[in-house]
């Protein structure tokens, strides 16, 4: 069930991740703050669920791309901890000894 809180983090997203008038390389992002309980990660998982299927009709036959990325982290959580996250969402394996900036380079490379 989609709230207008919903349609709202929605159509910013897709004016965002959509606007081709941008420069090449420029980054997009967008933060969604709010107190706990009020459905940032429900309208998240909702809008990957959505964009998934859309990205996959407008390129057929790329069964591996990943052009959403959903991971979960902790309020707290350190730089280390979020690039961990990542790395264990694409399947990486990870050591102890692996530094922030090593987990880093070896996710942008399989990115």
């Amino acid at each position: 069930m989609r709230t207008p809180a919903m349609d709202s983090v929605f159509t910013a997203l897709r004016r965002l991740l959509l606007n081709r008038r941008r420069q090449a390389g420029a980054r997009r992002g967008l933060i969604i703050p709010g107190p706990a309980t009020t459905g940032k990660t429900t309208t998240m998982m909702a809008l990957g669920r959505s964009f998934q299927p859309a990205d996959a009709r407008r390129h057929p036959g790329q069964d591996g791309r990943r052009p959403v990325l959903f991971i979960s982290v902790p309020p707290a959580a350190t730089p280390k901890m979020l690039v961990s996250a990542f790395a264990r969402f694409l399947g990486m394996p990870l050591t102890d000894r692996l530094n922030q900036t090593q987990i880093t380079s070896a996710v942008c490379d399989t990115v």
